[in-house]
């Protein structure tokens, strides 16, 4: 029976893939709608607790779905921690780097993880209704960062097939943002507000995670 071979990232591809990854989560984890009268800024993220907290009549109910929120996090936690195990060829003189990054890479990861959880979480009220969908993100995220040693290699393969995918999911929380959220926020301070520097990161990103995963499926050994 013919012996699987292991998948490797070309170098080029793979800093790109998670140069991009990166742009997704920090834009994410950052600025979107910034007010520097109030010193008020409203970072990615902290729409997961917005679309809670707003009046139901403010926002379509497909932009009050938590789903959204939480797919630029969950992104990059699974092209982060199913990379890593699938690092390009390295020269001698830097293998010994290799394991220092792969563990660095899982510790961020279970980070990233942590950021898809409630503002004011505690253990009982993990399975509240309004909090379901951010506790499944955190374990399907903790979950497979624990067993991408062993999926690395299957998913990898098909990286061209999910990744894809999973960016421009995240990506409709750009439109989202910019329709609902933008005016919203004008509205409330009386002025005209822009997209913050996170918002356009964002974007780039998952524009990056796209085109980059696509060409990885043009020369991925079959």
């Amino acid at each position: 029976m013919p012996r699987s071979e292991t998948v490797h990232v070309p170098l080029h591809t793979y800093l790109g893939i998670t140069i991009g990854a990166f742009c997704l989560s920090w834009g994410y984890l950052t600025v979107w709608i910034p007010h520097d009268v109030a010193g008020l800024a409203v970072l990615g993220v902290d729409f997961l607790t917005f679309i809670k907290l707003l009046p139901p009549e403010s926002l379509p109910q497909i932009v009050r779905l938590s789903w959204w929120w939480c797919l630029p996090l969950l992104t990059t936690i699974v092209t982060l921690n199913q990379t890593i195990w699938c690092l390009p060829q390295m020269p001698e003189s830097l293998r010994h780097l290799k394991w220092p990054c792969q563990f660095i890479m899982t510790i961020f990861c279970f980070f990233l993880c942590l950021h898809a959880l409630p503002l004011d979480w505690k253990p009982e009220n993990l399975l509240w209704p309004s909090n379901l969908v951010q506790t499944a993100v955190f374990t399907v995220g903790v979950g497979l960062t624990g067993v991408s040693p062993l999926t690395s290699k299957t998913l990898i393969k098909r990286l061209h097939w999910w990744l894809p995918v999973l960016s421009l999911a995240s990506l409709v929380t750009i439109p989202f943002a910019f329709f609902y959220f933008v005016p919203f926020f004008s509205s409330l301070y009386g002025q005209t507000l822009m997209p913050g520097p996170g918002f356009y990161l964002t974007l780039v990103g998952g524009l990056a995670l796209v085109g980059l995963s696509i060409r990885f499926g043009l020369i991925v050994p079959r």
